[in-house]
């Protein structure tokens, strides 16, 4: 598969897995509640006590989706993460194919008409 394909690949995969990490630190604040009310907690005692969200965020991104250079560890999403990089190069500075063809006097470049008379316009704008 080309480079310009599979780099959206990896970015829906980033995406997923960053979601999927908010919403475990999310299910862990909830679950760290539930256990502070069967110890007897006031639901508002156990909520200001229960690990916050923002906090289990910031320790999942520093440990799974920080490429290893910059203080995470050896994972996953660290290929992916290189990998996405490296298609992305590989995207902006490739060439992608144009759609031209001739109708008449009438050159069409995608879906953009000029004639051979507007070439020097059209280069310069």
């Amino acid at each position: 598969m080309p480079a310009t394909n599979y780099t959206l690949i990896l970015f829906a995969i980033v995406a997923v897995t960053r979601a999927l990490g908010v919403y475990e630190a999310h299910r862990t604040r909830e679950d760290a509640v539930q256990q502070g009310i069967m110890r007897g907690l006031v639901e508002k005692e156990a909520r200001r006590q229960a690990p916050g969200v923002v906090t289990s965020v910031d320790e999942k991104v520093r440990n799974f989706t920080t490429l290893r250079e910059f203080g995470g560890t050896i994972s996953l999403i660290d290929r992916v993460l290189r990998q996405r990089t490296y298609g992305m190069k590989i995207r902006y500075t490739t060439k992608a194919e144009g759609l031209v063809s001739w109708n008449g006097g009438e050159i069409l470049v995608d879906n953009k008409r000029f004639s051979i008379e507007n070439i020097p316009t059209v280069v310069h704008d």
